[in-house]
């Protein structure tokens, strides 16, 4: 009997994080088994314009442990679009990626750490439309009655020109198990 119990919770506990990661996929993010190492540029404040036929999403990464100063390792946060991950971000940074034009599903989730995947993760739909721009933030949102979760909204275009000299611009690198080494992405 003891023995079933166990298989069940192991069974039921499988299935949560199955329909966990569905969830996450379904927002807009990617696969949990992907993984980066984030390294961030404060001197460099690189910009984007479209190429034919696509669109440019920026996203900053903007939350309340960014602000806090260093108080131990520095977590990344993966951006997803339409089930598939992006790139990722470091602290107080920013990166941006080509779209095609359409209805999309944006994304972002702590890479690692101690809480459940989908309270730290936020995600925003948004129309893209060729030669166009889109910019997003990650922010810490404060709720009366609930503790503090992390929302991806818009960001006027007029702002990000503030916001630009003050993030540094992440390039990332998907961690690779094996001989292979590690993949380095710079969208631009």
């Amino acid at each position: 009997m003891r023995i079933l119990m166990v298989l069940l919770l192991m069974v039921t506990g499988a299935l949560a994080q199955d329909q966990a990661e569905a969830a996450l996929i379904a927002a807009g993010c990617g696969s949990s088994s992907v993984q980066f190492d984030v390294k961030t540029d404060k001197t460099q404040h690189p910009v984007a314009q479209p190429e034919p036929g696509k669109a440019i999403v920026y996203v900053f990464r903007d939350e309340d442990i960014d602000n806090l100063g260093s108080i131990g390792p520095v977590e990344t946060t993966r951006v997803g679009i339409d089930g598939t991950w992006a790139g990722s971000n470091g602290k107080k940074s920013y990166l941006f990626f080509a779209a095609d034009p359409g209805s999309h599903r944006l994304c972002t989730e702590r890479q690692s750490g101690t809480k459940s995947r989908l309270q730290e993760s936020a995600a925003t739909s948004f129309i893209a439309e060729a030669g166009s721009v889109y910019y997003f933030r990650t922010q810490t949102s404060r709720h009366p009655t609930r503790t503090a979760t992390v929302e991806l909204v818009p960001i006027d275009p007029a702002e990000v020109q503030l916001l630009l000299p003050r993030f540094a611009h992440s390039t990332f690198e998907i961690k690779k198990e094996g001989k292979e080494g590690k993949v380095k992405h710079n969208w631009f």
